[in-house]
């Protein structure tokens, strides 16, 4: 137990049985994926993660299937790889994972990168933490959503989870005034053609597009009538390998939670049983704690903002979702 536990609330006892769920966990070989994947096969969850790594990912199913077991027994855990980077990667994951599960009961859009400290770009010329954090997962959502809505069918708690983090809230004025993220020459989703390159403000627009996105999903979702809810969470500060720099681990190594705790915000959003679409969910403290309900940005709370993000995906990828 750690010292931020030691006020109570929501934790692992909360989580209902997993069992018979399939569960697909992105960049569960590390950190609070590998946290959230142990938990839920754990649970008895058939527990899927996906990582570019297959060694990784090997060690992450071990980690998994020895850490989690005590649990109900029934669950699971195999991996797949996946580049949530490169959209033809994420074509071919897709294809693959059709093909094996023909429904899925929660999708934790759990991968990210942070911070990255020059800029760098994928094979369509986006800028990677702008390509992984957001747009891969709104087109692996897209590829993914007949899969869930098949799961409707038996289970009334199917969900899409998107891991946001508190920096979506410390955009910069000018993001917050163009809507949460700032689009065109210079800006996403590329952001070349600037004199510097700020790793940190790109990061925040990237967590601000995960809040907006499950905001306009859940919009189009339910106009269509489906049963599929989207709700999104952060894990406070907590200590993750996004920390890059000596600085950064150093100051999370001695005022982090530690990812037992940081991972049950997101393991709340995707299993509380009276979750709603768009809830968010975070520590208590905002930082530190056990998970309750946390408040967005108020330009996430726009729904004009939330759709002009959508459109302008739509455009950069080229493809239409709902």
């Amino acid at each position: 137990m750690g010292l931020f536990d030691l006020f109570g609330g929501w934790a692992e006892p909360d989580i209902p049985s997993q069992e018979g769920r399939t569960v697909l966990v992105t960049g569960g070989n590390s950190g609070l994926g590998l946290e959230t994947a142990r938990v839920l096969y754990k649970k008895g969850a058939n527990v899927i993660i996906t990582s570019r790594s297959k060694d990784k990912a090997l060690k992450a199913v071990e980690h998994v299937q020895k850490s989690g077991s005590g649990g109900s027994g029934k669950g699971s855990v195999s991996y797949m790889l996946l580049d949530l980077s490169e959209p033809e990667d994420i074509d071919k994951f897709a294809a693959q994972f059709k093909s094996k599960h023909k429904k899925l009961n929660l999708l934790i859009n759990n991968a990210g990168v942070m911070n990255i400290p020059t800029r760098t770009v994928n094979s369509r010329g986006w800028e990677t933490q702008m390509a992984t954090n957001h747009i891969g997962h709104f087109l692996l959502t897209r590829h993914l959503l007949p899969q869930l809505e098949a799961a409707t069918k038996a289970d009334p708690q199917v969900r899409i989870v998107n891991h946001s983090s508190m920096a979506h809230r410390i955009i910069s004025g000018a993001s917050a005034k163009a809507g949460g993220v700032r689009v065109g020459p210079g800006f996403a989703p590329s952001y070349d053609g600037r004199k510097a390159y700020n790793p940190w403000e790109v990061y925040c627009e990237t967590k601000m597009a995960n809040v907006l996105f499950t905001r306009e999903l859940n919009n189009r979702l339910s106009g269509k009538k489906s049963k599929v809810v989207s709700t999104a969470a952060h894990p406070g500060w907590t200590a993750t390998n996004l920390q890059k720099n000596f600085a950064e681990r150093i100051g999370t190594m001695l005022l982090g939670q530690h990812v037992v705790t940081g991972a049950l915000a997101q393991l709340r959003a995707a299993t509380d049983p009276g979750a709603k679409a768009n809830d968010y969910f975070g520590p208590w403290s905002v930082v530190w704690g056990r998970p309750t309900l946390n408040a967005t940005h108020p330009v996430s709370q726009r729904n004009e903002n939330a759709k002009k993000l959508w459109n302008m995906t739509e455009q950069w990828t080229g493809v239409k979702f709902l």
